[in-house]
């Protein structure tokens, strides 16, 4: 078993939707955005309530986006009521793609890659969906 595909926590935890390879199919959609120069590709996961102020900025890990990651923004779109946004950080790379872990990483500093992203799912949830308030998790 790789380790993108091991358990990431105690059995029982969020019944399904932490499962590797999610309780099924992905509900949301994959999104590109321009925003100042900067080629987004995220997940987006809407809520029932199409008229929530309130958007979640989902972080994937080294593995990108897995099913898991999918079910987990779903999950929180459909129980929480937030409008989830999982941006491409890594440009669809992973952990199985590089040598150098640390190499790779920091081809992706916080001010020139991340902020950037943050910011364009940002402004895509308040034109798009009219967002007023955001968290974070990741």
């Amino acid at each position: 078993m790789s380790e993108a595909s091991s358990p990431c926590c105690p059995p029982g935890s969020w019944e399904g939707t932490l499962d590797v390879n999610g309780p099924s199919p992905p509900k949301g959609s994959f999104v590109t955005m321009d925003e100042a120069n900067n080629t987004v590709k995220a997940y987006y996961a809407s809520p029932s309530n199409k008229e929530s102020t309130f958007g979640v900025i989902a972080f994937h890990d080294v593995w990108g986006h897995l099913p898991r990651l999918l079910s987990i923004c779903d999950a929180l779109a459909e129980q929480g009521g937030f409008h989830v946004m999982a941006p491409d950080v890594f440009r669809s790379k992973t952990k199985d793609d590089v040598e150098d872990m640390l190499a790779w990483l920091k081809e992706y500093p916080y001010d020139e890659v991340v902020a950037k992203d943050i910011d364009a799912c940002m402004q895509y949830l308040k034109t798009k969906h009219n967002v007023t308030s955001f968290g974070a998790v990741g």
